[in-house]
């Protein structure tokens, strides 16, 4: 009986412990693990995966984006190319292959496009 009663006591603490975990604060959540991006391209308007989330799916062409985004997470089928200028001309460029997630960019990307840089 006595072993039951231990046992029964272990799988509660675990099973507090596991709901506590999902009860944290979303910023909180979001620090601990790593991005999720189910479809498409996620990007955001901070380094380090933080600021506003705008969404990109696979069957867009070129864009330009407004406000400019600093990191981003290709969920996407295909490599998209980041541009520091709008409309493709000139600046910086960074190249987000399918499933890499980029906290940096080094650049306010005003412009994207799905293919190599």
């Amino acid at each position: 009986m006595k072993r039951i009663t231990r046992k029964f006591a272990l799988l509660c603490v675990v099973a507090t412990a596991a709901l506590g975990s999902l009860a944290l604060p979303a910023d909180q959540v979001r620090a601990r693990s790593a991005p999720v991006c189910a479809i498409g391209v996620c990007t955001w308007t901070e380094p380090g995966i933080k600021g506003t989330l705008r969404i990109l799916e696979d069957e867009q062409s070129g864009l330009v984006l407004k406000p400019p985004v600093r990191s981003a997470v290709n969920s996407a089928t295909r490599r998209w190319c980041f541009h520091e200028m709008p409309g493709f001309a000139g600046g910086k460029k960074r190249e987000i292959a399918p499933g890499e997630a980029v906290k940096d960019l080094g650049f306010q990307a005003r412009s994207v496009r799905p293919e190599r840089c």
